[in-house]
């Protein structure tokens, strides 16, 4: 009987992870890594570009062009000399504001997706590179280190990975909610309901009640903030 409830513990948090994979992609020995993920490579947006930095205090735009690179997980920015160089410091900063897109930290940057009844829905983006090797019968196997991987950013260009292996490229998303004291709490049914004011709360309820809500399709919790702004 243990047996079979860990079996079936273990087949649940398989499915679990699942639901927060969003894409599982396997790059041949030698391809580029970051162009076959995304024409961005790993990062957020097409180009870097102009960004607003808001304080508690202050709201302050900014000359040089800014860009979030999802695979290392930190805002960057184009030197003087045109060096990409990550943004010092992120727990100064209220928010970061780059081409329209809002970016916040808490204890890793998360992006505003929808915001209603001062709640911010936010989601974060991990991406992880598992080097696969080829084992008998021709089969992958992970591994645990990359071998020779080539990385390189020039002004403008995403990055561009290599490797002389094929390449597992595992992209996770985690929805959150921000509540106006600047608390984070994951995104789920009872959260939302719990911050949401009396009117907007039965407005949820009836959304719940009409769609089978999932926590983890973007485009469904968008419609859902759309019907709580209105």
């Amino acid at each position: 009987m243990k047996q079979l409830s860990l079996i079936i513990c273990s087949f649940l948090f398989v499915i679990s992870l699942a639901a927060q994979t969003r894409r599982s992609i396997t790059v041949k020995a030698g391809q580029d890594i970051a162009q076959t993920f995304s024409p961005n490579g790993f990062y957020r947006l097409p180009q870097f570009d102009h960004a607003v930095l808001y304080t508690k205090t202050k709201i302050q735009p900014t000359q040089s062009l800014f860009n979030y690179n999802i695979y290392s997980a930190t805002i960057q920015f184009l030197g003087e000399n045109g060096d990409t160089m990550d943004l010092i410091n992120p727990t100064y900063f209220d928010s970061i504001v780059v081409a329209g897109h809002v970016f916040i930290y808490k204890e890793g940057f998360l992006e505003q997706v929808a915001a209603a009844q001062s709640v911010r829905l936010l989601k974060k983006t991990v991406i992880k590179l598992e080097p696969q090797s080829i084992g008998a019968y021709g089969t992958t196997n992970s591994t645990s280190a990359i071998d020779k991987i080539t990385t390189f950013a020039i002004g403008n260009n995403v990055y561009n990975f290599r490797a002389n292996q094929d390449v597992l490229v595992r992209e996770t998303i985690d929805w959150f909610l921000l509540d106006p004291n600047g608390k984070l709490l994951k995104a789920n049914k009872s959260n939302l309901l719990s911050l949401l004011q009396p009117d907007s709360k039965q407005k949820a309820e009836t959304f719940f009640k009409q769609h089978k809500t999932d926590f983890n399709k973007e485009e469904q919790l968008k419609e859902l903030f759309t019907l709580l702004k209105n």
